[in-house]
């Protein structure tokens, strides 16, 4: 657990000095195996100031199990998408600029860029949905599917992976191919992967 801990401050770090995440907004979780509660990130705390005795352990019905703090409003997505995706070890949720933008203007996000290997399969955009709501709970893991990636209309980037360190990949590639596509856009029209490249770069992946 201490491990875990430790793991989930380093990633919430990143994520702060990166620019993923400002202030408090924005939040991460991740799977404890062992026992299947989730160890996730407490509410209304800074990002970049978090130590590993902040983050709560909720039981898989949202119950705290460990902590003094109040977990994240979106406690409900991230148990959600746990209970529905037996492979995501992680999950880390952000207001990204790039990334909002899209999920503002409900512009798909294309795989135009080897950045965008982490996304190659898409990623889909979610309905809005009240942020810390049940109903953005349903939609948001049923939008996911089986994706590592999805973005919540007029909200912002739900990213997971097999650990916190993957979903933090995932998260990254979603902000940096929006920031790719916005600025392709600017000069020409961006050239998205044929079928066939994607699954070739899918491919170079599993190398």
């Amino acid at each position: 657990m201490d491990e875990l801990r430790e793991r989930m401050t380093r990633v919430a770090h990143k994520l702060f000095l990166s620019g993923l995440i400002r202030a408090s907004e924005g939040n991460i979780s991740c799977r404890i195996t062992s026992t299947g509660k989730i160890l996730i990130k407490p509410s209304g705390f800074e990002m970049g100031d978090l130590a590993p005795t902040d983050f709560i352990v909720v039981d898989q019905k949202g119950n705290v199990m460990e902590g003094k703090n109040r977990p994240s409003i979106e406690t409900p997505m991230h148990l959600s998408i746990y209970k529905s995706r037996e492979d995501v070890g992680g999950i880390v949720h952000t207001h990204s600029t790039f990334a909002s933008a899209f999920a503002s203007s409900g512009v798909e996000l294309l795989p135009v860029g080897i950045t965008s290997l982490p996304i190659l399969r898409g990623v889909p955009l979610a309905p809005y949905r009240l942020p810390g709501s049940r109903k953005l709970a349903m939609e948001a893991a049923r939008t996911l599917g089986d994706k590592a990636a999805a973005i919540l209309k007029n909200h912002g980037v739900l990213a997971v992976g097999r650990d916190i360190e993957s979903a933090y990949r995932v998260a990254s590639a979603v902000e940096e191919s929006a920031r790719l596509q916005l600025f392709s856009t600017l000069i020409g029209k961006p050239r998205r992967f044929s079928v066939k490249e994607i699954q070739e770069l899918l491919e170079l992946g599993k190398a």
